[in-house]
């Protein structure tokens, strides 16, 4: 599996721009009908927690409005935009704050949640680096730069545990398409747009892992 590299900076003018076709405005309202069925019931039961039950139900769907963006531009141009990855990162920082702030725990707690949050995001970052770093040296280019730059964006709103599963998720599901769609060719030599996996199931983890973990239902 094969990530074409982006050596430079890749901005949303590096591509000419392709309106989106209707299949993707039905997964971002799709989208956003499983985070409001997940995350409103929240909002809307008295108890404390509704204003951070608000932010974490928007950052959802802000989320997964840039997921859907990703799996557009890196599907066509195999290009992931700065501008989606920094969106991610601030989405991430600003509710990884927000939310224990709104809930009243002060400000001590809202530092030492951006400081985790941001800590998960430069150990994503660094470790996708790293194996990027790995297989250039081996005289492959298996892991672009901006899947680098998405994965640390992407942790941002993840714990560690579930960036893991984020990746693992993607991972199956790139390889999953690969093989129903491959056409002649060697695997090893088939280039795969991973960011289009990876946001969206970074995006599936965040929405579904919480309240499945409160209910007794995830294995971490």
């Amino acid at each position: 599996m094969r990530c074409f590299p982006a050596e430079a900076p890749a901005t949303l003018g590096d591509a000419a721009p392709t309106p989106w076709r209707r299949a993707e405005w039905a997964a971002l309202l799709a989208g956003w009908a499983l985070a409001l069925a997940v995350l409103l019931p929240p909002v809307l039961s008295p108890g404390g927690g509704e204003r951070a039950a608000a932010l974490m139900l928007a950052a959802a769907l802000a989320f997964w409005a840039v997921a859907v963006a990703v799996v557009h531009s890196d599907r066509l141009h195999f290009v992931i935009p700065d501008e989606a990855s920094l969106a991610l990162a601030a989405l991430g920082l600003a509710t990884a704050a927000g939310v224990p702030w709104l809930s009243g725990e002060g400000i001590a707690a809202a530092s030492a949640a951006l400081r985790d949050a941001a800590a998960a995001g430069a150990g994503a970052f660094a470790v996708f680096w790293a194996i990027g770093a790995a297989f250039r040296a081996g005289g492959r280019d298996a892991l672009g730069f901006g899947d680098v730059k998405l994965a640390g964006a992407c942790a941002v709103s993840l714990t560690p545990a579930d960036a893991a599963l984020a990746l693992e998720v993607a991972a199956l599901g790139a390889i999953a398409v690969l093989l129903a769609t491959r056409r002649g060719g060697t695997l090893r030599d088939t280039a795969v747009p991973f960011g289009a996996f990876l946001a969206p199931a970074a995006w599936l983890v965040l929405v579904l892992a919480p309240p499945l973990r409160d209910a007794g239902l995830f294995p971490w």
